[in-house]
């Protein structure tokens, strides 16, 4: 068995990431257990899944040490393909966790946090009239905002809830407000 290294649950799902790189999503509905209840594997980074975020059967976002950012669309017909982001080149090693900020998942609509080995607290968002496709993160807006001065130690969680960015080190569970004018 390979060792589970984040979760993610819902109402009718739980998602699984292991070290392999391997997110499984089971089916936790107990009215449609059916054919339904064997797992649905993907295998999505090359490196140990940290960090899932899970939308009500119809997406899933993973993180992971591989620095890419894997959007799975659940329930998408197989001729598309899910979105992969190498985010290496922005200088963020080693993805630790993941929160969405406006309870979407979509490529076109996309706004969330993540958190880093080496501390940072990331927001990523879509540019407005960007595309989004394979590998590439040109189009996207990476905004660091936080970075510890000492070593505080990796992001374990963080968590987006009411316009509050909640995460948390080893040493310090921090808050940031959000003013956010629609």
């Amino acid at each position: 068995m390979n060792k589970i290294t984040a979760v993610a649950v819902n109402q009718t799902s739980l998602a699984v990431g292991t070290a392999s790189g391997t997110v499984f999503v089971h089916n936790i509905d107990t009215k449609n257990r059916g054919d339904h209840y064997k797992p649905i594997k993907y295998t999505a980074h090359s490196k140990a899944i940290t960090g899932i975020w899970l939308k009500h059967q119809t997406s899933l976002i993973t993180v992971s040490e591989d620095s890419k950012f894997f959007i799975k669309h659940l329930g998408r017909s197989p001729d598309k393909k899910d979105d992969y982001i190498d985010i290496s080149k922005h200088n963020l090693l080693e993805l630790t966790c993941v929160d969405v900020m406006n309870n979407k998942c979509e490529a076109d609509d996309l706004e969330c946090l993540i958190g880093t080995l080496s501390g940072k607290l990331v927001r990523i968002q879509k540019e407005k009239g960007g595309l989004l496709s394979g590998l590439w993160s040109s189009d996207l807006i990476f905004e660091v905002l936080f970075q510890p001065k000492d070593s505080e130690g990796k992001v374990m969680s963080v968590a987006y809830k009411s316009n509050l960015a909640i995460w948390a080190t080893p040493k310090q569970i921090r808050v940031m407000h959000f003013n956010k004018v629609t």
